[in-house]
């Protein structure tokens, strides 16, 4: 496959960032500014990419992406609530219903990768099934309607990194009756 424009961030498309082998959407991924917390507020549709290492990616598939257990992945919601701290949550969907899953607190902050800024989705500050893996994940900002994400799982050694892509918004924040309970020995 020839090497993609990189530079240039005219006419992404989800499909296309697919399309990129990892290298590369890791160089695109160093090149694309922070979205800020409050533009950043609404349902958006996610895209699965994938992740370099197969067993992770079985892993992943596993949990977010089974349509008998725990559900299909859809994408994301998000509410900022000040200045600086919002909060989200994953959308699923379960034998045709809406699944909501996996609370986290957004904020800004550097990145795994290369250390710029990023928005920051952090699970482990609420209890859910995704603070046992100390999951995270960071957001960048590629057009007006298109963000690249990749999501770190880790224990006491990096497990995963999976990118996923957000489009939208396409509707608004509905947490329907999903706890947002704070853990009480939080770390960041």
């Amino acid at each position: 496959m020839p090497a993609a424009d990189t530079k240039s961030k005219e006419g992404w498309t989800a499909e296309k960032l697919r399309s990129l082998p990892f290298p590369q959407l890791e160089e695109l991924y160093r090149t694309l500014p922070a979205p800020s917390l409050q533009e950043m507020c609404g349902g958006y549709r996610g895209g699965y990419i994938g992740c370099e290492q197969r067993i992770s990616d079985r892993l992943w598939k596993l949990v977010a992406w089974n349509p008998l257990a725990g559900g299909v992945w859809q994408g994301k919601s998000f509410e900022p609530l000040s200045e600086s701290e919002g909060r989200g949550f994953n959308v699923l969907k379960l034998y045709g219903r809406t699944v909501r899953k996996w609370p986290m607190r957004t904020t800004m902050s550097s990145s795994f990768i290369d250390g710029g800024e990023v928005l920051l989705l952090d699970y482990p500050f609420y209890l859910s099934g995704a603070c046992a893996v100390m999951m995270t994940d960071e957001v960048r900002k590629v057009s007006d309607r298109l963000y690249l994400g990749i999501g770190h799982w880790r224990l006491l050694f990096p497990l995963a990194s999976v990118w996923f892509t957000l489009s939208g918004p396409a509707g608004p924040f509905d947490p329907g009756g999903l706890s947002f309970r704070k853990r009480v020995k939080y770390r960041a």
